[in-house]
């Protein structure tokens, strides 16, 4: 892997980092996508909460491998949405057309399981608390913890150069 010397990249969607991502982008062969559902009914706070944690946890492992990997907006969608999976494809073939070698979806949302054999990219899915549930210190190891075990996927994923993994972490 080659390195570049002199400019550590953060490579998040904002102006800047989009100008830096297009300058170097043939270094960077991973994408990151975040899947969110929400929803205004009885799952509110707990779809909230997970999508906090997706947040939090997708920033640490932007910061552990800047410069790798590229971090997009979060992709909502409503909870229970039968065709999010077809909304997801459109963005799927703008990351093919970029062509990103590694596509990762972090949800906390397990329905994607039915949905996976059907899209390209590896899934990872997160367990799905309340951060209410939790003290501060112990969200702080969960955060840690989680985060430690999506590190290890990745560079997993990158020694062996697998194109397609499904975990539940």
């Amino acid at each position: 892997m080659r390195h570049i010397v002199g400019v550590l990249l953060s490579m998040k969607w904002t102006v800047k980092d989009v100008d830096m991502y297009q300058q170097a982008k043939e270094y960077i062969d991973t994408v990151f996508v975040p899947l969110v559902p929400i929803t205004f009914g009885d799952q509110m706070k707990r779809l909230t909460a997970s999508s906090d944690l997706i947040t939090i946890l997708s920033m640490e492992i932007e910061k552990k491998f800047k410069g790798r990997i590229f971090l997009t907006p979060v992709f909502y969608y409503v909870n229970g949405d039968k065709k999010k999976s077809v909304s997801l494809q459109i963005w799927l073939e703008e990351l093919k057309q970029a062509e990103f070698k590694y596509i990762y979806f972090l949800s906390p949302d397990r329905s994607w399981e039915s949905e996976e054999q059907n899209l390209i990219g590896s899934f990872l899915f997160i367990p799905d608390f309340s951060e209410e549930q939790l003290e501060v210190e112990q969200a702080q190891e969960v955060i840690k913890q989680q985060s430690q075990i999506i590190i290890d996927i990745f560079v997993d994923k990158w020694k062996n150069g697998n194109q397609q993994v499904v975990s539940k972490i």
